[in-house]
């Protein structure tokens, strides 16, 4: 039943975040609630404690990437929904496997645009003037790139895959 609701709540969220770039509150909302309401049923208190934890790991994990501007509410919803289900074991496989494959995405735009080199340096640049200088204000610069834009379930969605094939072993 766990993984029927994440399938569900996965490909509904994918479909907004694709089609109109958010994923709705009823979706996030309703996987937190469902996620709550089934491990206290199948679980009692232990299942409650379990999912809640899990959705409040989840929900700070992401909640880090949302304060620098780096994802919107709805990924921070989306992530405390996905550990509300599956607890935070699973929920952090899926922030690590997210992330590894949004870098992944982010370095292939990267090299398909036609001023790739100079983007590179940029970067570089940036993290730079973050790592020597501890300017936090270089993260602003990188977040307006619009260029380097995409829907975070492009990266979702074979990361959640992943942490489900191959599950907590590899983090």
């Amino acid at each position: 039943m766990e993984q029927i609701l994440l399938s569900l709540l996965i490909l509904g969220a994918f479909v907004t975040d694709v089609h109109r770039s958010v994923i709705p509150n009823v979706l996030t909302c309703g996987g937190i609630a469902a996620g709550i309401l089934y491990h206290v049923i199948s679980g009692g208190w232990p299942g409650f404690v379990y999912s809640i934890s899990g959705l409040g790991a989840g929900f700070l994990l992401i909640l880090v990437l949302y304060l620098i501007g780096a994802l919107g509410g709805g990924d921070v919803k989306l992530f405390a929904a996905i550990g509300a289900l599956t607890g935070t074991m699973f929920v952090m496989a899926c922030t690590v496997y997210s992330l590894l494959f949004a870098g992944i995405i982010g370095l292939v735009i990267l090299l398909v645009k036609k001023d790739a080199k100079d983007r590179i340096f940029g970067i570089f640049g940036y993290l730079g003037a973050f790592v020597f200088m501890k300017d936090l204000s270089v993260w602003k610069n990188i977040r307006t790139a619009d260029q380097l834009r995409f829907p975070f379930m492009y990266a979702v969605l074979p990361g959640v895959l992943t942490a489900y094939l191959y599950g907590e072993a590899m983090i």
